[in-house]
């Protein structure tokens, strides 16, 4: 499975007024060796943010790219980018993400886990919600994986949907309410919706 980089930023006032000054960055990282493609979107939740979702065939290629000399700057996100800086998160889902990210709208669930949980605890809860979500939801299947920069604390979960109301409207419901309970109890959610667009060289 590929490994996916997922980079978060506020947007500038730049790219708030223009988003076209964004698609030099992307055209340039997709023709970057190991690149396999991008997919992008501002969330319903915080309009005033991105997220991107970077394929690489390998940790190792994004990794030649980040020793560059010139790096960061040699992408050109720079226009692009608000205060706060850019949050970057690698990850490798160990179901296939592809069919969430390409979805008409994309959960993006960040896990962190609360103290005293473990992996086992969240990956438990999680197996629960699959069994269900993967029937039940329109893209499946619920796909999660650790990020590699805080192993055994930090957690990414993608699933898609036809829209965060046909989320929120289906884990509403009263079956669902134990299982989501017992995962609040495991971690710290923080989700957004997102319509993602794919750019390919």
């Amino acid at each position: 499975m590929p490994v996916i980089e997922i980079t978060s930023f506020a947007l500038s006032e730049a790219f708030l007024a223009d988003p076209n000054i964004l698609t030099p960055a992307l055209d340039f990282l997709v023709k970057v060796d190991g690149c396999l493609g991008i997919y992008h979107g501002i969330p319903e939740e915080d309009e005033q943010m991105i997220f991107l979702f970077i394929v690489w065939e390998t940790f190792e290629h994004h990794k030649a790219l980040i020793d560059h000399p010139n790096y960061p700057n040699i992408i050109g996100f720079r226009p692009s980018i608000g205060a706060g800086g850019v949050t970057i998160k690698h990850v490798e889902f160990i179901q296939d993400p592809f069919p969430a990210l390409s979805a008409p709208t994309t959960e993006i669930l960040e896990m962190t886990l609360k103290a005293g949980k473990t992996k086992e605890d969240l990956y438990d809860v999680l197996k629960i919600l699959a069994s269900k979500m993967d029937v039940e939801a329109p893209y499946p299947p619920v796909s999660r994986g650790e990020v590699r920069e805080e192993p055994g604390k930090s957690y990414v979960l993608v699933l898609g949907w036809n829209s965060s109301k046909e989320h929120l409207n289906l884990v509403g419901q009263p079956s669902y309410k134990p299982a989501i309970q017992q995962l609040f109890d495991v971690v710290e959610p923080k989700m957004f919706h997102a319509a993602l667009k794919k750019h390919s060289a």
